[in-house]
C-alpha cells in the first residue's frame, strides 16, 4: 500500500514541500512510501513534480501538489487516522500490552505479538444489502466456516467494532453471544475440539446477522456530487473499503490480523444502476427489479485486511492482456474510460515481469484497478482488485508530463508480495512493502534500462538519512502502540526494505538472488511468512550464512554514516581510501559490516577496488597505471549509507561525466553542488542543457545551480529559463528555480507564461504553470494578482493550477477574492483540493474586518457539516485559527456530542483555542 497524506490541509506536507529538505524524512515518519529516485531533498523538484509525475518517472509515492496552508487540520487519510488513534489511546499502562517493550512498575513485556487465531478460518461468505446509497447504512449476514486447530475453543472472539449484532447461530442453532462494541464473543454449546487420533475434524458454520450505521472506519460512503459546469460532472454516490492495517472489523466481524487466511465470498445487493466489486471472480450479476446483486468469489485464501468492497457507477476500461492473458479492467470515473486505458496501458507488461521475477503465474482470477473518491491513501492492493486514489487517471496533457507507473507497479507487485504471501505480523511488513517498492525498481529497470533502475535505487537509499542508530526501534520490531507505526519508522520499511533487496542482489548476483526469491515464493505461496523464512530461502540458494546480514539490516536500527577520503600519491602511483563510520557505535549498535568498493578511471582504463569494512575504520590502497581522472566510492550502492567523500574536484567532475552508474553520476553532481566553483558551475549548466541526458540528472543540475545563489548561478538559471527545453519536467524545474533569482527578472518571465503579452494561450503544461504561480508567490509579486486570479478556474489535472492560485490568493488576496475562493470549496471538486480553498479563505479572512470577515466566518461554520471530512475538518481548524466566537457553540456541541471520538477530541481543542 502507498500511504501518503494527500490532504492539502495537512501542514506537515505543506511545510515539507516548501522546505524541500524535510519531505523525505516527513514522509517516512508519516508512513508514506518514499521510494522515488527523484531527490526529494531538492526543494525545486519537491515542489515541481506532482503526485503522478513522481510515481513512474520520479517516485513511487503518489505525492500530489502540496498546498501552503496555515490551518493545521486533519483529513481521513491514513497518516491522520494514525494521529487520531494516538490521541484517543489511553496512556499505556500495565496490562494493556502496548506502549513500550518494558513496564518498570511490574516488569511486564509490552511487545505486540500476533493474537491467537483460535480456529482455522476456512471461508467467509458475506451477504450485504445497501437499501440506498446515501444513508450510510447496510445490513449483513456473515457465514464463517471454521474448524478447531488444537486447543479446545469454548468462546470464539471476533473483532467487531461499532456494529449491531442481532443473532448468531452455530451449525443452525442459536448461540450465546456478547457484543461490547469492540468485539463479538460467541460461546459454543460444546467446546470445539479436534478429532481424536488426528482424524478429519468436521467444520462448524457460524452465521452472524448484523447491521452497520456509518462505520467509524474501514468503509467510506461518498455522497453524490452536483455538476460544476466546465469543471466536474455530476457524480453518483460511492462506497469503498480500506482494511489495512486493522479496520475491516468495522464493517464485518473477523479475526482482524494477518496471521489467518481464508477464502471469501461476497454477495452485494445494491440499488439498480450501481456496480459492485469485491475480490476474485464474478460468479453472477443479477438485475432484480430496482435492485442489482453482484456475487464475487475469492476461492484462494487471503488475509482479512485485503477483503474489498467498491460500489458506484464507473466507466469500465478493458486493458490489453495479450502477454499475461489475465482479464484486466480499470473502473474509472464516468467519462474517463479512455484516459484510464491510456494511463494504465502498461499493466500487462508489468504483470509478465513479476511472473518472471517470482516464478509464479499471476495467482488470482482477475486484476482490476478501481479509482474511487475520498480514498485516504495512494493505492491499496486488495486481492485481485486494487483501490486507487481519485486523481489516478491522467488526461492527455498530464500524461505528457507524468505517468503513474510507480503507483501501478507497486500495487500490482503486491499481488505477489503481500497477497500471495503476507507478512505474519506487522513487525515484518517490509516483506510486503519493501518488496512492492523494489517491484517498482525492477519495473523501472525493465522499462527504462539501467538508468531507470539506478535512479530508483538511489531514491530508496535516501532512507539512510533518517535511519539513525539512535532510533528507538529497528525496522522489524513488535514494539508499537498502533500497528500503522510499523509502516513509518525512521527505518522506513518501503525504501529500506527495497534497499535490502538491492544489497542482497549485489552480494549474491542475479542468478542466485532470483533463484532464492523464487524458492521463497514456491514454499510460502498462499501462506504467511516472517523475515526468518525469507532468510532461509536466500541461504539455501546461496550456500551463505546470512543471519548477520538480516540481523544488521532488519533487526537493529541505523544505517552507517561514512566519511571517506581518497588520496593519490603520484610518486608511488598509489590511490588510498580511508573510511570511518561516524554513527553512534556501542554494544547495541556496533560498527556495521559493509562493502564500499572504490571505482577509479585513468586514461588507460577503469578499475574497481574492493573494500570490506567490519569495524569503525578501514583503509584500502591500489597501485594504478596512471593518475586518476575520475574516482567514486561505491558507485553500485552496495551498502545503504550516507557518505561524505573528500577528494579533488577534478575527480568528481570526471565521475559526473563517466561514472559506471547513473546513481554515481547523480551523487557526484550532488557533491559538486556543495561548493561553487567556476568549473562546477559550468559542468552543472552543461548538464542541465544536455537533451541527451536523463531528466533526473538534468533536474539535479538545475536545482544545484539555483542553490548556489551567486550572481553567476542566477544568470545561468535565467539563461535556461529563456531557452527552449523540450522535456517538460526539466522545464518545470527551471521555472521553479526562478524563485532563487531576483524578482525583477523572475516575475515578468512567470507572468508571461501565464498570460503572454501577445495575447496567446499561455503555457500548456500544468506543472510549468504551477511553478510559475508558486514563483510569483515566493517573490510576493502582488502586482501579478490579476494574472493569478485568472488561473483559479483554469482546468488542470487534480485542479493543480487552481490550487497554486489559491496559495497565492491566501497570501495576497482581499475581500474581492472571497467569492472566487469560496467557489473552489464546492462539493464536486477534488476532495483533496477543497481544503486548500478553505485554508486560503481563512488566510484572507484574517486580513478582513467587519461584515466582510463575518460573512467568511459564517460560510466556514456552514462547512462544519460538509459531507467530506477533509473539508469539514479544515473548516473547524480555520474557525479556531480565526478565533471565531460565533462558532463557539457549534464547536462545543461537536466536542460534546459527535459520534466520532476523534471529532470530539479535535473540536475540544478548537474550543480551547478559541478561548486562548
Amino acid at each position: 500500500m502507498l500511504r501518503p497524506c494527500r490532504c492539502p490541509g495537512a501542514p506537515w506536507m505543506a511545510r515539507s514541500f516548501r522546505s524541500g529538505s524535510k519531505l523525505r524524512g516527513t514522509l517516512e515518519r508519516k508512513g508514506a512510501d518514499p521510494v522515488s529516485f527523484i531527490p526529494m531533498d531538492n526543494p525545486i523538484i519537491a515542489r515541481v513534480l506532482p503526485f503522478a509525475l513522481a510515481i513512474p518517472l520520479l517516485t513511487a509515492v503518489p505525492v500530489s501538489w502540496a498546498f501552503s496552508v496555515t490551518v493545521e487540520e486533519e483529513c481521513g487519510c491514513w497518516a491522520h487516522r494514525m494521529e487520531r488513534a494516538e490521541r484517543e489511546r489511553p496512556t499505556a499502562g500495565p496490562g494493556d500490552g502496548k506502549g513500550g517493550v518494558f513496564d518498570a512498575a511490574n516488569g511486564r513485556d509490552h511487545r505486540n505479538f500476533p493474537p491467537d487465531p483460535q480456529v482455522q478460518f476456512q471461508r467467509m461468505k458475506l451477504a450485504m444489502r445497501f437499501e440506498d446509497m446515501t444513508s450510510g447504512r447496510f445490513t449483513g449476514t456473515e457465514t464463517l466456516t471454521i474448524a478447531p486447530i488444537g486447543v479446545p475453543v469454548q468462546v470464539l472472539r471476533l473483532d467487531a467494532a461499532g456494529m449491531k449484532v442481532s443473532s448468531v447461530t452455530v451449525d443452525g442453532r442459536d448461540a450465546e453471544f456478547s457484543n461490547d462494541g469492540e468485539a463479538l464473543s460467541i460461546r459454543f454449546a460444546q467446546p470445539l475440539v479436534p478429532a481424536a487420533g488426528g482424524g478429519q475434524t468436521a467444520a462448524s458454520t457460524v452465521v452472524i446477522a448484523y447491521s452497520c450505521d456509518r462505520p467509524m472506519d474501514g468503509l467510506t460512503f461518498s455522497v453524490p456530487t452536483p455538476e460544476i459546469p466546465g469543471v466536474a460532472p455530476a457524480r453518483g454516490a460511492e462506497v469503498h473499503t480500506q482494511g489495512q492495517t486493522e479496520t475491516n472489523h468495522y464493517w464485518f466481524p473477523i479475526h482482524d490480523f494477518p496471521n489467518v487466511r481464508m477464502a471469501t465470498e461476497l454477495v452485494i445487493d445494491v440499488p439498480a444502476g450501481f456496480q459492485a466489486s469485491s475480490n476474485g471472480a464474478l460468479v453472477k450479476h443479477e438485475v432484480r427489479g430496482d435492485r442489482e446483486v453482484w456475487h464475487w468469489n475469492q476461492e484462494k485464501p487471503h488475509v482479512p485486511y485485503l477483503v474489498s468492497v467498491v460500489i458506484g457507477d464507473f466507466d469500465h476500461a478493458e486493458l490489453p492482456s495479450t502477454l499475461s492473458g489475465v482479464p484486466m479492467t480499470v473502473w474509472a470515473p464516468k467519462g474517463r474510460g479512455d484516459d484510464a486505458k491510456a494511463t494504465y496501458e502498461r499493466t500487462d507488461r508489468m504483470m509478465v515481469l513479476f511472473e518472471r521475477v517470482f516464478g509464479q503465474k499471476y495467482p488470482w482470477a482477475r486484476y482490476d484497478q478501481l479509482v474511487v473518491r475520498n480514498f485516504g491513501a495512494g493505492g491499496m492492493e486488495n486481492t485481485s482488485a486494487t483501490t486507487m486514489q481519485p486523481s489516478a487517471v491522467l488526461d492527455a496533457t498530464a500524461r505528457n508530463e507524468q505517468d503513474l507507473d510507480g503507483l501501478i507497479s507497486h500495487e500490482l507487485c503486491h499481488q505477489w508480495t503481500g497477497d500471495l504471501i503476507t507478512c505474519r505480523s506487522w513487525a515484518h511488513i517490509w516483506l510486503n512493502e519493501g518488496w512492492a517498492t523494489y517491484g517498482t525498481t525492477l519495473w523501472m529497470e525493465e522499462r527504462d534500462g539501467a538508468d531507470g533502475y539506478w535512479d530508483s535505487v538511489l531514491g530508496n537509499a535516501g532512507v539512510a538519512r533518517g535511519d539513525v542508530a539512535t532510533a528507538p526501534e529497528a525496522m522489524c520490531s513488535p514494539v508499537y502502540t498502533n500497528a500503522g507505526e510499523t509502516f513509518g519508522r525512521p527505518a522506513n520499511p518501503y525504501p529500506k526494505g527495497a534497499s535490502i533487496l538491492h544489497m542482497l542482489r549485489r552480494m549474491l548476483g542475479d542468478k542466485v538472488f532470483f533463484a532464492g526469491v523464487q524458492s521463497y515464493f514456491a514454499r510460502h505461496a498462499l501462506g504467511n511468512a516472517e523475515t526468518y523464512d525469507f532468510r532461509r530461502a536466500m541461504e539455501e540458494a546461496s550456500g551463505l550464512g546470512l543471519e548477520w546480514f538480516f540481523d544488521q539490516w532488519c533487526f537493529r536500527p541505523g544505517s552507517p554514516q561514512l566519511k571517506a577520503k581518497c588520496v593519490y600519491d603520484a610518486a608511488s602511483r598509489v590511490l588510498t581510501m580511508t573510511a570511518e563510520q561516524t554513527q553512534q557505535i556501542d554494544a547495541r549498535t556496533p560498527a556495521m559490516r559493509i562493502s564500499i568498493p572504490v571505482w577509479v578511471k585513468t586514461e588507460k582504463g577503469e578499475v574497481l577496488i574492493p573494500m570490506e569494512m567490519t569495524g569503525r575504520t578501514g583503509t584500502v590502497s591500489k597501485t594504478l597505471d596512471a593518475p586518476p581522472v575520475a574516482v567514486w566510492v561505491d558507485p553500485y550502492l552496495e551498502a545503504l549509507k550516507t557518505v561524505e567523500v573528500t577528494q579533488p574536484e577534478l575527480w568528481t567532475l570526471g565521475s559526473l561525466r563517466s561514472a559506471p552508474t547513473h546513481a554515481a553520476k547523480r551523487q557526484a553532481l550532488a557533491a559538486l553542488a556543495k561548493v561553487e566553483s567556476p568549473d562546477a558551475r559550468m559542468a552543472l549548466l552543461e548538464t542541465a542543457r544536455n537533451d541527451s541526458l536523463r531528466f533526473t540528472l538534468r533536474i539535479d543540475a538545475v536545482n544545484a545551480l539555483a542553490a548556489y545563489g551567486s550572481k553567476e548561478s542566477q544568470e545561468a538559471v535565467l539563461a535556461l529559463a529563456r531557452s527552449p527545453i523540450a522535456d517538460v519536467r526539466v522545464r518545470a524545474a527551471v521555472i521553479g528555480a526562478l524563485e532563487k533569482v531576483p524578482a525583477a527578472d523572475a516575475v515578468p518571465l512567470c507572468r508571461n507564461l501565464l498570460i503572454p503579452p501577445n495575447g496567446g494561450a499561455g503555457e500548456a503544461s500544468y506543472i510549468v504553470r504551477v511553478q510559475a504561480i508558486d514563483v510569483l508567490t515566493a517573490h510576493a509579486a502582488k502586482d501579478a494578482i490579476d494574472t493569478v486570479r485568472a488561473q483559479v478556474a483554469v482546468p488542470s489535472h487534480n485542479e493543480s493550477i487552481s490550487a497554486a492560485a489559491l496559495r497565492y490568493l491566501g497570501k495576497f488576496g482581499d475581500a474581492s477574492d472571497v467569492e472566487r475562493i469560496e467557489s473552489r470549496t464546492a462539493l464536486g471538486l477534488p476532495d483533496r483540493v477543497r481544503p486548500a480553498a478553505v485554508s486560503a479563505l481563512a488566510d484572507v479572512a484574517a486580513r478582513l474586518t467587519g461584515d466582510d470577515r463575518t460573512k467568511v466566518e459564517t460560510f466556514l461554520i456552514g462547512l462544519l457539516d460538509d459531507a467530506e471530512e477533509r473539508t469539514a475538518m479544515s473548516a473547524g481548524g480555520a474557525l479556531a485559527e480565526l478565533k471565531c466566537q460565533a462558532a463557539k457553540e457549534r464547536l462545543r456541541a461537536i466536542a460534546e456530542h459527535h459520534r466520532d471520538p476523534s471529532w470530539r477530541k479535535r473540536a475540544a481543542e478548537w474550543v480551547k483555542k478559541l478561548a486562548a
